[in-house]
């Protein structure tokens, strides 16, 4: 048992001796970090600084764990390649034309509908 600045003996060995008060406290409102005696900002426990450098540890902390869970999720580390062709045998898959071929395509029907409207006007103008 110990009382204010005394050391009482009961019962440890004469090789442990403990001297109370030998650690300096420090005020509640100083960071509670080692050696900083800067002001705690708001309700939190630490300094500016000493919360910001926590910040970057816990943030560096969650990445290390997000990819420690990602590879375990994937042992393999290959990339799998799908072939839609393959994974859809009643369907058949349209390629897509250019558009050089839809243009192509659009101005043929436009100079055939031309075409066709020339050659109605014409015999409608003989038949007359």
């Amino acid at each position: 048992m110990a009382t204010e600045k005394q050391v009482v003996r009961s019962g440890a060995p004469d090789s442990i001796f403990i001297e109370l008060n030998q650690l300096p406290t420090k005020e509640s409102h100083h960071c509670k970090f080692d050696d900083c005696y800067k002001s705690r900002r708001g309700y939190e426990d630490f300094c500016r600084e000493h919360k910001s450098i926590g910040k970057i540890i816990s943030g560096k902390i969650a990445r290390e764990a997000a990819i420690a869970k990602i590879a375990s999720r994937d042992k393999t580390n290959q990339v799998t390649e799908v072939d839609f062709n393959k994974s859809q045998p009643g369907k058949s898959l349209s390629k897509k034309r250019s558009f050089w071929v839809d243009l192509y395509i659009y101005a043929l029907l436009e100079l055939s509908l031309a075409l066709i409207i020339i050659v109605a006007t014409i015999f409608i103008a003989v038949l007359s």
